[in-house]
């Protein structure tokens, strides 16, 4: 019997069921697994001294060796560069709560959508790796009554604002969940800044 997939995006508190599809007349109605997602931090890391690690537009220009060259330049002998680096990839942590009866596996984190001001995907980010709280790889599977913490590694923009415009400091991103390589989710997050630039 073909599983159904309904799945929740909830912000905070606030949760919903969505029904994905009906059973053709005649049929028994399958058996529904609920995942809920929730969306619980995030942010778009910092790429000033690893611009090279940073999310580049299709045909922009890449200037990570310059930044970089120009970083090795301020070092030279004798100044102390042996401080904390401004080099943090961009994340996001979500959570997957499996409420129905049956284990659900497939599950797996395909993109990373930016948002502009007016709700519409701007730029797709793609995804670097997905772990478990714990630190170990996601391995796309939910017990039936378990809840999996996932953090998200992704590539952010070097600059938000040279991504979405100038003054631009934070942007909401759309989370799409593929289950089963079948059905496919959205969690959209509230606007997420990049991290501070920390002095070194």
């Amino acid at each position: 019997m073909k599983t159904l997939i309904t799945l929740c995006a909830a912000f905070l508190f606030t949760g919903c069921v969505l029904d994905r599809e009906r059973p053709p007349d005649g049929e028994d109605p399958p058996e529904a697994a609920t995942l809920e997602l929730a969306y619980l931090s995030g942010h778009f890391g910092s790429y000033w001294d690893c611009p090279e690690e940073a999310y580049q537009p299709p045909g922009a220009a890449d200037e990570s060796n310059g930044v970089a060259a120009s970083r090795v330049a301020d070092c030279g002998d004798g100044d102390d560069c042996g401080g904390p680096l401004n080099c943090e990839p961009a994340q996001l942590t979500i959570q997957i709560a499996n409420i129905g009866a049956e284990l659900v596996d497939g599950i797996r984190v395909r993109e990373i959508q930016v948002l502009d001001a007016d709700g519409e995907v701007h730029t797709i980010l793609p995804v670097v790796s997905v772990d478990t709280i714990e630190l170990d790889a996601f391995d796309g599977v939910v017990e039936a009554g378990e809840t999996a913490t996932l953090r998200v590694d992704f590539r952010g923009p070097r600059s938000l604002s040279d991504l979405l415009g100038e003054r631009v400091q934070e942007a909401p991103v759309k989370i799409i969940v593929e289950v089963e390589a079948q059905n496919t989710e959205e969690l959209i997050t509230p606007p997420i800044h990049s991290s501070p630039i920390v002095v070194t």
